[in-house]
């Protein structure tokens, strides 16, 4: 949703008429490229915004930079892209990163296992050249995707025994309601049952919590 702007958005707004995003926009460009005014003059303010942010690759902003200086003007479309493409690098290097250190957690539990079931260094060693293999490898990313499949179905399952027993608790619950008032309007119920039927029940709950 729409962010409030604080103190600070709100005092940019009176002075300027510009928003907090707007003026960190200005402020990244600024420091990126105070140096090399040229790439503010020849590329789209939302192509320069786009290099400045915090979260573009540092030697993208470099390579465009050099270029623009040595007089090659880059396609802002393509500048984009590249930034893009780097994002998608940078991220799959993070989960490359992830898997290896997560691996390395998992062996130093096996390893540990390994010891204190009295295996030696010669055993603990050959353990590891067949952890390291391609096979052994695929043998856990297996084991794992089928441990989250099973988290996944036990979760789903126990999402539905709880849907069907607060379906069930309602029924209760709208049963008691239904012999409470058939009880105390002895012969009205029948009219004012057929009168709470007509209406929807977000009417009858508003009218309930108004009442």
């Amino acid at each position: 949703g729409k962010r409030t702007p604080g103190k600070f958005g709100k005092w940019l707004e009176h002075h300027f008429g510009m928003s907090e995003r707007s003026a960190q926009n200005y402020m990244n460009a600024a420091s990126a490229f105070g140096a090399s005014p040229k790439i503010v003059e020849l590329l789209p303010p939302t192509t320069v915004y786009k290099l400045a942010a915090k979260g573009a690759p540092y030697e993208l902003r470099l390579s465009v930079i050099k270029e623009i200086e040595s007089g090659i003007t880059p396609d802002p479309e393509e500048i984009e892209l590249r930034i893009s493409s780097a994002k998608s690098e940078e991220r799959r290097k993070r989960e490359e990163e992830l898997v290896v250190r997560k691996e390395e957690r998992e062996w130093q539990k096996h390893e540990q296992a390994l010891r204190n079931a009295g295996k030696s260094d010669a055993d603990v060693e050959l353990e590891r050249k067949r952890w390291d293999t391609k096979k052994a490898r695929k043998e856990r990313l297996l084991q794992r995707r089928l441990a989250e499949e099973q988290k996944r179905e036990e979760e789903a399952l126990r999402e539905s025994e709880e849907r069907t027993q607060n379906a069930e608790k309602m029924a209760q619950i709208a049963a008691k309601m239904a012999a409470i008032l058939k009880k105390r309007l002895g012969g009205d119920f029948q009219k004012a049952r057929d009168a709470i039927l007509k209406i929807s029940y977000e009417d009858l709950r508003a009218a309930l919590q108004a009442a």
